[in-house]
């Protein structure tokens, strides 16, 4: 387990990975190398070089999808849970045209990892709270359009 503070989703889902899963995604290259020094701490906490990736394909509700030009990460990102997927791709490590592509413009889009699009991400990451990431007030119940 490791830490990247200055993107702890990043370090969150990392953590929830196996080594084989981590090592791919550094080795993937879609990672900025100074997340990826920060997380295996400049070499003391590197993950196992094994290069013989072989990943099962997670069982799932999103679709199992590719990157053209990134193989290996394509086959991690296939590898991992809703959540996990979910959960790299909303830390913002993932450059946008690789992200684009994977979800499809969207078609593909992983499932919420609470289950349903109705659910409040707010209230499903930290219970209780109505304070979103940068501390604005999260309104409860319908939002009334004006008019």
């Amino acid at each position: 387990m490791s830490e990247i503070k200055s993107n702890q989703n990043l370090s969150d889902v990392m953590n929830s990975m196996d080594d084989k899963q981590v090592s791919a995604l550094i080795a993937s290259g879609a990672l900025k190398s100074e997340l990826v020094n920060e997380y295996i701490k400049n070499g003391e906490n590197a993950p196992l070089d094994d290069l013989n990736y072989v990943f099962e394909e997670a069982d799932r509700q999103m679709k199992i999808s590719s990157v053209q030009s990134n193989e290996l990460l394509s086959n991690v990102l296939n590898s991992l849970t809703d959540r996990q997927a979910y959960e790299l791709i909303a830390s913002g490590a993932l450059p946008v045209d690789v992200v684009q592509e994977y979800i499809q413009n969207g078609a593909n889009a992983p499932i919420l990892p609470c289950g349903s699009a109705d659910c409040s991400m707010i209230e499903y990451l930290n219970p209780g709270s109505t304070t979103g990431a940068v501390g604005q007030e999260i309104a409860k119940g319908p939002i009334n359009s004006p008019g």
